[in-house]
C-alpha cells in the first residue's frame, strides 16, 4: 500500500467502496466485555456513551471517547472509539455539561484507558490519559500520558498506513484497500 491522503476500501460488511479511514469502535469497556451475561445484567448500566459498573461496594464510571492517531506521511488521522474511566465527580460533571457549549471551558479530566485493542498492543487498560471535553455534544478526546507503550508512542509519533491497514484487516473491515 502506498502512502497517500485518501484510503479507499471495500467494506466486507456492506460490500460498498468507501473513501477515508473508518474509526474502530470498542462497544463497551473491557470489564463489560469480560463479564458473564448475568453479571452484565446485575452490575452494569451501559448506554452508547456511558457505563456504570458496580463491583462489590465500589462503583466505576466510564465514558466513551475518541483517541485520534496521526498517520505518518498524510494529513489524515485514524480514530479509536474507546472508553475511559473517570472519577464519580468528573463523570457527573460531564453528564451535567455534555450538551452545554460552556463545556469547552471545562479543564481536562484525568482518566484511565479501559480497553484492550488488539494483538499488536500489550495490555492497554489502566494507561493514564487526559480527557478533553468537546462542545456540541461530541465525544471527549483522549491523549495518552507519554510512555513507551505502543499506543502512546503512535499517538505522539504517528502510525504507518500499513499499520492502519493491518488493524482494519484484522477486524475484517477491509477486504481490499488502496491508498491514493
Amino acid at each position: 500500500m502506498s502512502v497517500g491522503n485518501t484510503l479507499k476500501y471495500k467494506c466486507s460488511g456492506c460490500g460498498q467502496v468507501h473513501e477515508g479511514i473508518p474509526h474502530v469502535v470498542c462497544k463497551a469497556p473491557c470489564y463489560y466485555d469480560g463479564a458473564s451475561p448475568e453479571d452484565r445484567e446485575k452490575n452494569f448500566k451501559l448506554t452508547s456513551d456511558t457505563c456504570v459498573m458496580k463491583e462489590g461496594d465500589d462503583t466505576h464510571y466510564f465514558v466513551r471517547a475518541a483517541m485520534l492517531m496521526p498517520i505518518r506521511g498524510t494529513d489524515v488521522q485514524f480514530g479509536w472509539g474507546i472508553w475511559v474511566s473517570l472519577s464519580e465527580k468528573n463523570f457527573n460533571r460531564y453528564l451535567a455539561l455534555r450538551t452545554d457549549e460552556e463545556i469547552a471551558a471545562e479543564p481536562a479530566y484525568f482518566g484511565w484507558f479501559a480497553n484492550n485493542i488488539g494483538e499488536d498492543y500489550p495490555d492497554a487498560t489502566r494507561l493514564k490519559c487526559r480527557v478533553d471535553l468537546q462542545p456540541g455534544n461530541k465525544r471527549p478526546l483522549v491523549t495518552l500520558e507519554p510512555t513507551e507503550h505502543p499506543l502512546s508512542r503512535e499517538q505522539r509519533e504517528g502510525m504507518s498506513v500499513e499499520q492502519v491497514a493491518k488493524i482494519l484487516s484484522s477486524l475484517e473491515h477491509l477486504s481490499e484497500a488502496s491508498a491514493n
